[in-house]
C-alpha cells in the first residue's frame, strides 16, 4: 500500500494537471470572493460548481490516463490487490482534493477580509468543513467512476456528466420540495375564463368573491409532504450538490450587509448538525461500492 501511495502522490506532483487544477482553484476562488464582495452581497453557485468541474477533470484525465498507459494492469501483475489499488488512488486524489479545497477556502477567506457583512465564524466554519466533506464524497464518486471505465475520453464525459446531473438533480428536488401547500385559482366571471395566479398559504375553504371574479384556494397537487417529504429531504441531503446548496441557504444571509442580524432558525440549526454526517455516509457507502466492484473489474 505505501509503495502504491508513494507512486501514486509522486505522479501527481509530477504532472501539470493537478498543478494547472490548483491554480484554478485558486483563481476561481479570487473570482468567487469578488463578486460576493463587488457585485452580489450573497455566493453565487456557479463558482462551487466550477470548483467540482475542475475535480473531475483532474481526477478523470489522470487516471484515464494512467488506464491508458498500462499502469493500473501493471500494478496488478505487479502482485498488488484490487482492494489495495483501489484504496490508494483513493487516498491520493481525496488529499488532492483537500489541498484544492483548503486554498480555495483559503483564498476566499483572505479576499474577504473587512467585508462589513454579518459573519459568524462558527457557522461557516461548519459550512467550511461541510463544503470539504462535499469536495471529498465528489472526489470518492468521481475515483469510482474513473476507475471503472478505461477509456480516456468516455471517462472523462463520464465524470462531468456525473457532477451535472448531480446539480439537475438537486435543483429539481428542492424545486419539488419548494411547493406551496395551496395554490390561489381565479375564476373570473365575466369572460368565462379561469386562470391560475399564481400560490398563497391561505387556509382550504377561504373564498373570497368580488365583482364577478371569485378567488379559490384550493390544496396543490404538486405539494410533496408527510413521509415522502422526510424522503425527499434525505435524498437531497445525499446528493453532494444539493447538500452544497443547503449551506449556501443558510450562510447566504452573512454575506448581505443590509441584513438584519444573522440568526438561524432551528431547521437550519438541526441541518447544520446533520449534513456533515450525510456526507461521510455517502464517503463510506460509495467507496464500500466501488471497492467491490473495482473487485470484478477485468483490467486491460
Amino acid at each position: 500500500m505505501m509503495k502504491l501511495l508513494r507512486a501514486g502522490f509522486r505522479r501527481v506532483c509530477k504532472s501539470k494537471l493537478p498543478w494547472i487544477g490548483l491554480a484554478a482553484a485558486f483563481l476561481n476562488g479570487v473570482i468567487m470572493a469578488l463578486n460576493t464582495r463587488v457585485i452580489c452581497d450573497y455566493l453565487d453557485d456557479i463558482y462551487l460548481l466550477s470548483f467540482f468541474v475542475i475535480l473531475s477533470v483532474v481526477i478523470s484525465l489522470m487516471i484515464g490516463a494512467e488506464h491508458s498507459s498500462g499502469a493500473l494492469r501493471n500494478m496488478v501483475t505487479s502482485g498488488h490487490s484490487k482492494a489495495t489499488i483501489y484504496f490508494s488512488q483513493l487516498t491520493v486524489y481525496l488529499a488532492f482534493t483537500l489541498a484544492a479545497g483548503l486554498l480555495y477556502l483559503g483564498v476566499f477567506a483572505v479576499s474577504m477580509i473587512g467585508y462589513d457583512g454579518t459573519l459568524p465564524k462558527g457557522v461557516l466554519l461548519i459550512s467550511a468543513v461541510g463544503f470539504l466533506l462535499v469536495a471529498l464524497s465528489y472526489t470518492v464518486i468521481l475515483v469510482t467512476v474513473a476507475l471503472l471505465i478505461s477509456q480516456k475520453a468516455i471517462n472523462a464525459v463520464a465524470c462531468l456528466l456525473v457532477v451535472m446531473a448531480t446539480v439537475f438533480s438537486a435543483y429539481a428536488l428542492i424545486d419539488a420540495l419548494g411547493q406551496p401547500k395551496m395554490i390561489r385559482i381565479v375564476y373570473d366571471e365575466t369572460d368565462g375564463v379561469t386562470t391560475d395566479f399564481g400560490t398563497g398559504a391561505i387556509e382550504i375553504g377561504k373564498d373570497e368573491t368580488g365583482d364577478g371574479v371569485t378567488t379559490v384556494y384550493e390544496p396543490n397537487p404538486r405539494y410533496i409532504g408527510g413521509a415522502a417529504r422526510k424522503i425527499v429531504e434525505g435524498v437531497v441531503y445525499a446528493i453532494p450538490y444539493g447538500a452544497m446548496l443547503q449551506y449556501m441557504d443558510i450562510i447566504n444571509p452573512c454575506f448581505a450587509s443590509d441584513e438584519m442580524p444573522f440568526t438561524l432558525s432551528a431547521e437550519e440549526t438541526t441541518q447544520l448538525k446533520i449534513l456533515p454526517f450525510v456526507s461521510l455516509a455517502v464517503c463510506l457507502f460509495v467507496g464500500g461500492v466501488g471497492w467491490l466492484c473495482f473487485r470484478k473489474k477485468e483490467l486491460k
